[in-house]
């Protein structure tokens, strides 16, 4: 045996185990639609009581998990507050579809482990602390998303705004991408840490690639805020998706989206806040304005 290498340290998977947590949940809720459809009444309850049950998980809520930060995933209040939200947007939009379900006799089963899975990926964005974790998450929250949005195939406004949306956002995810291969290019790594360490060590403040990667960061980070003018996608999207699927969009995903945001600025860029905190306040401002301008329109 290589004395090299170390026996399974457990303990690193407690930065991991709400996510596989909420993975278990996802996969029951997958296997009682399938095999048990006459309990297909238990669906909202049982994600209800997984997504309170992984609150208990999160670091610094609950239960006194003596979690540690890892590599990729960091176990703090920070990830804990911003999940709590999350988890909290999927406990009131099961029950709300339940209520949607009773009204409107539409039942189904895979909304709630959609909903599920795209909880993971929220999850994943608020804990992230490498920049391809982020982007795990990212995926594995919108993906499902893609999927309830046009759930309803029947009505041509649901499936118009999935193909927006997907089309929409591989286009943003894909300028995020490009913007990570630029920083994994001038760092040597994709760890926020060592990306903020490099960027010291290496005087890269002023180098014209950081700038542009930190850019294409950003406009992938600004479409999954809808912070204009990233915000096209937007209406379409909430007036064609269900009413409960709207109230989880403007919240869930949001939230993990400005998790994101914080943890990558002021962990990787705080060094560059003269150049990202001018730039952010106006986006905020031009957003308020676009909102409700247009609103009032």
């Amino acid at each position: 045996m290589n004395p090299t290498i170390s026996a399974f340290d457990w303990a690193s998977l407690a930065p991991a185990l709400p996510v596989l947590t909420l993975l278990a949940v996802a996969l029951a809720l997958v296997a009682l639609d399938l095999f048990l459809p006459r309990e297909r009444a238990l669906l909202p309850w049982l994600t209800v009581l997984g997504a309170a049950a992984v609150l208990l998980m999160l670091p610094g809520l609950g239960l006194p998990l003596k979690a540690r930060g890892s590599d990729m995933l960091a176990a703090d209040g920070y990830a804990g507050f911003f999940g709590a939200l999350c988890l909290a947007s999927v406990i009131l939009t099961a029950l709300m579809r339940e209520l949607f379900s009773r009204a409107t006799r539409f039942h189904r089963g895979e909304f709630y482990s959609l909903l599920v899975f795209s909880a993971m990926g929220m999850l994943i964005m608020a804990a992230a602390a490498d920049l391809m974790c982020l982007y795990l998450g990212i995926e594995l929250m919108a993906l499902p998303l893609y999927v309830l949005i046009g759930i309803h195939r029947r009505e041509g406004r649901a499936v118009e705004a999935a193909a927006k949306y997907f089309l929409t956002g591989v286009f943003a995810s894909s300028i995020m991408l490009f913007g990570i291969s630029l920083l994994f290019g001038l760092a040597g790594s994709t760890s926020l840490a060592a990306i903020g360490e490099a960027v010291v060590e290496h005087d890269l403040a002023r180098n014209p690639a950081l700038l542009a990667a930190l850019c294409l960061v950003l406009a992938g980070l600004c479409f999954k805020v809808a912070a204009a003018p990233f915000h096209m996608w937007t209406p379409d999207v909430y007036e064609g998706s269900p009413a409960v699927l709207t109230a989880f969009l403007s919240v869930g995903p949001k939230a993990a989206a400005f998790a994101a945001f914080g943890r990558v600025m002021f962990t990787a860029f705080p060094t560059l806040v003269a150049d990202w905190a001018p730039l952010l306040a106006t986006l905020a401002v031009f957003t308020m304005l676009a909102g409700n301008v247009t609103a009032l329109v």
